[in-house]
């Protein structure tokens, strides 16, 4: 987890996109031809929310009603891209684009970000239904937008200058977010194995951290961190 830090005061773009609120296109999705993304294109006028293009390929209410799946990932990772904004993917998706496949269910989609970019994501999320959920410890460089159907983005933002200094927002190192992975075979920017593994620390551990962490040491040949040693000696000792 990272840490985050507040300061005391603060204040690969493109244009002319034009999103169409879910609920619309919903209503108007029967009129509409396939969505161009099926062809790896977009036109440079209209932008779909991440439903239209699930829901244009066939996929239910009753079926979005879950964790964040692996193709609900990569739409919101496309949909942010095709209007504009760059993440990187952190957290438990993170781990399994590093590893190439998923493996284990996810609650939501953790994403880190350029802070500059933060008021276009809230509208364009927003746009399709998403709100800020009410955290204690929310402030405008790390909080969670959900929807309607419990799908969570828990968005982390930060500021470099032109040194890549962090100079603002949540402490991520510049070189903490040059990885890249893959999510059913779509290429994402995530952070890379042996910064997630410097990640995952410095809270209490959970047995999904011991086995995120424990995955990447053994398929990037890093050490496991000490302070996972007690999930090792339990799970050796129940095997005997």
């Amino acid at each position: 987890m990272m840490n985050c830090r507040k300061p005391a005061a603060s204040g690969k773009k493109r244009v002319g996109w034009k999103l169409i609120p879910s609920s619309m296109a919903l209503a108007n999705s029967s009129k509409r031809p396939p969505p161009l993304c099926q062809f790896g294109l977009m036109a440079p006028s209209i932008a779909h929310s991440p439903f239209d293009r699930l829901r244009a390929n066939g996929m239910s209410y009753d079926a979005m009603k879950t964790a964040m799946t692996a193709a609900y990932a990569v739409e919101i990772v496309q949909f942010l891209s095709d209007n504009g904004i760059s993440v990187q993917v952190d957290g438990g998706w993170g781990v399994d684009a590093l590893l190439g496949e998923q493996t284990r269910s996810h609650v939501d989609l953790d994403i880190g970000m350029q802070h500059k970019d933060v008021p276009r994501l809230r509208e364009l999320l927003e746009s399709t239904g998403y709100k800020e959920i009410a955290r204690d410890d929310s402030w405008e460089c790390n909080f969670v937008l959900a929807d309607e159907f419990g799908h969570e983005i828990d968005v982390h933002s930060c500021t470099f200058d032109a040194d890549g200094n962090n100079v603002f927002g949540v402490a991520y190192p510049a070189e903490s977010l040059t990885g890249t992975g893959t999510i059913e075979g779509y290429q994402v920017d995530c952070v890379p194995p042996e910064w997630m593994v410097k990640f995952h620390s410095g809270y209490e551990l959970k047995m999904s951290d011991y086995c995120d962490v424990s995955a990447l040491c053994e398929r990037f040949g890093i050490e496991l961190p000490s302070e996972y040693d007690k999930f090792r000696e339990d799970l050796s000792g129940s095997a005997i």
